[in-house]
């Protein structure tokens, strides 16, 4: 956690909703390269 300090992010709630973003956007690209592979 010293090094999040460190980092500049003070707020560990700030550190949990970057990782809930990264992985929303990254399930959206999950579903669209799926989408994108399916034969028409």
């Amino acid at each position: 956690m010293g090094c999040l300090l460190v980092g500049g992010i003070s707020n560990p709630i700030e550190v949990i909703e970057q990782i809930t973003y990264l992985l929303f956007i990254r399930g959206l690209d999950d579903l669209n390269t799926l989408a994108e592979e399916k034969p028409v």
